[in-house]
């Protein structure tokens, strides 16, 4: 049996075009210049910003809707993983990756 899935259900949820905690900041960072002062440059600056800024969170989630959860990720991981093999002579016994427990002693 087939049930047909909505392309809604499939999808990253986005807001204004890019991601929502991205989108919540630029709002924020728009509205911090505009309350330094109402002036038409302060009002147009917090405009340019907050537009330039979401056009580019826009660009950037076309290619990929979940690029700040990746581009997170990436920076949790090592730049440099130690090797792990030689290339001639008896390889290493690999580390186990629970740790053994401590023995009893009464």
């Amino acid at each position: 049996m087939r049930a047909p899935i909505h392309q809604s259900m499939t999808r990253a949820p986005l807001l204004g075009g890019g991601h929502p905690r991205l989108t919540v900041i630029n709002a924020v960072l728009a509205l911090a210049i505009l309350s330094t002062g109402l002036h038409w440059w302060t009002l147009m600056l917090a405009v340019s910003v907050g537009l330039g800024v979401q056009w580019a969170l826009r660009a950037a989630a076309k290619r990929h809707p979940e690029w700040p959860i990746v581009y997170l990720r990436h920076l949790r991981e090592p730049s440099i993983r130690p090797a792990h093999g030689r290339a001639w002579g008896v390889p290493e016994k690999p580390k186990p990756t629970v740790p053994s427990l401590p023995r009893w002693t009464p």
